[in-house]
């Protein structure tokens, strides 16, 4: 959950964070999948400040990150040893 909170912050470094996470280690897969899922770049930013309807904003971010943690629990079920080899 906390890698699809980190895929909501606006910028290409946090997909870079994320696979350089994984690289190191530090991150299983099903997490740098669902962080990924999330991170949609600047579009974001660009959605909250165009947008007229905050409410709809505030829904589509939370679909974003409801389909991201639901994508990280369904690859921790795929991959139950939480990883793959990178090797």
């Amino acid at each position: 959950m906390v890698a699809a909170v980190v895929g909501l912050i606006p910028s290409c470094a946090t997909s870079v964070a994320l696979a350089e996470g994984f690289r190191a280690g530090i991150l299983s897969f099903p997490s740098v999948v669902s962080g990924l899922s999330a991170n949609s770049g600047l579009g974001l930013l660009i959605l909250v400040k165009e947008a007229e309807n905050k409410a709809e904003v505030i829904t589509a971010v939370a679909l974003l990150l409801f389909a991201a943690v639901v994508a990280g629990l369904l690859g921790s079920i795929i991959f139950p040893g939480g990883y793959v080899s990178t090797g």
